[in-house]
Order: structure tokens, then sequence, then C-alpha cells
């Protein structure tokens, strides 16, 4: 049995490795190390410019401590920055409206026990309870696994170069699948 909930103080190492995991030793080491330090100090609410990032981890129902999957997921950062000419009203909203899942990575001795799918299900769940209408993942372009895996929950891949449009404060905002290695894939919640 497993439970999934927001990242204790306590936990910041075992997330730590998972980060690590999930960049798949792009070297991102100091990254690794500022999510145990926000952990540590705060737990899974970490503070962000615009709105905060959640970690949830995926924890054995005995409560043992041990980490067994992480995601963390956060409002769309450089998206809310390229729109500051709508207006502080509308990054706002694109705060409450838009999420990104960032990190996501399951444990190699917990992996195919589902603990990804709860992860995001639990994200999507508790976003949802905020208002949140659309949740979006980056993928690099060549991962042909982990693009499929998002596929078969529901994500939805966007041509490369078409953007997906949506209103905020009754303003188009648009973004679209780059050409920066990576793939866009997004999910209505």
């Amino acid at each position: 049995m497993v439970r999934i909930r927001l990242a204790r103080p306590g936990q910041g190492s075992a997330v730590e490795a998972l980060v690590a995991v999930a960049l798949g030793g792009d070297g991102e080491v100091a990254l690794a190390g500022a999510f145990a330090a926000a952990i540590e100090a705060g737990g899974g609410r970490i503070r962000l410019p615009y709105g905060e990032g959640l970690v949830l981890v995926a924890c054995p129902a005995d409560d043992s401590g041990q980490v067994l999957g992480m995601l963390y997921v956060c409002p769309p950062i450089r998206l809310i920055d390229d729109c500051a000419d709508l207006g502080r009203q509308v990054q706002q909203r694109l705060t409450e409206a838009v999420a990104e899942v960032e990190l996501l990575a399951v444990a190699e001795r917990a992996r195919r026990r589902g603990i990804g799918g709860m992860l995001l299900d639990a994200a999507r769940d508790t976003l949802r309870g905020r208002s949140c209408k659309l949740l979006y993942v980056k993928v690099r372009h060549d991962d042909k696994p982990v693009l499929g895996w998002y596929r078969r929950r529901g994500y939805q891949l966007l041509p490369q170069g078409q953007p997906i449009v949506i209103r905020v404060a009754g303003r188009p905002v648009g973004f679209a699948d780059g050409t920066d290695g990576y793939r866009v894939l997004v999910k209505p919640i």
C-alpha cells in the first residue's frame, strides 16, 4: 500500500536522490540540493515568484519514512514571465489556471507498481481543487517510452510548432512546442 502526500521535513535527501534520477544525469546537482534544502526548511510547499510549487511524495503506508517516488508541479514561471506585457492580472490568473509537471521520478525498486500514475493523479486532484484548468509536461523529444507513458494517461502531444491557446482573464494566451529539444504534452483537468 502506498500513500501520496506533500513532502515533509526529513525527506529532503530522499527527494534529492530522486530529483537526480528525474534529471537523468543532466548534472543539475545544485537543483537537487535546492529541493532538499527547501523541503527541510518547509516541507513540500515551495514559494515561487508566482504562486507555489508542490513536491508530492509516494511513501509506504506503514509510514517507514521511505520515499518511493516524487513529483514536482508548479506554475509555468517562464510562460508567466513571457506574459508580462498582458498585465499582472493575466499573470496571476495564469498562475492559477496552468501548471507544469517539472519533475517526476520513481525509485527503481518501486517501478511498475503504478506509483508514477498515482503521483500524477494526486497532483491533478490537488490542482483541480485550486481551479487549475490545464496540466502540461515537457519531455525530451527522443524519449519515446516516456512520451508513450504520458499519452497512455490521457496527455495529448502538441504537434511541433503548433500553439495551444487558452483564455485567461478574458485574454488569449498561447504557448507552443518549441525547438528546444523537448515535446509538450497537455491534459485538461
